[in-house]
């Protein structure tokens, strides 16, 4: 029996082939959407950018929330 793989971030079950449940996966593909508006208009690194989303309190829950664990699994890749 194959176990239901789990959202990292709300514990809700991952959207096919995705790291995240729906709602997570929808802020991350807007992220993701959105960057490349904010890296020309202010020549931003991803970092920066996920960074800055965090911090912008008109940012949603869901956004806020993946741009926390994108952050984090870059500082767990550097180590």
């Amino acid at each position: 029996m194959k176990m239901l793989e789990k959202c990292p971030i709300c514990g809700e079950r991952k959207s096919e082939n995705s790291p995240y449940c729906e709602n997570h996966q929808l802020a991350y593909e807007n992220l993701k959407k959105q960057y490349q508006y904010w890296r020309e208009a202010l020549q931003i690194s991803w970092q920066e950018y996920l960074q800055r989303i965090i911090e912008n309190k008109n940012t949603g829950q869901w956004a806020r929330e993946v741009a926390k664990d994108l952050i984090e699994k870059q500082k767990t890749k550097n180590y």
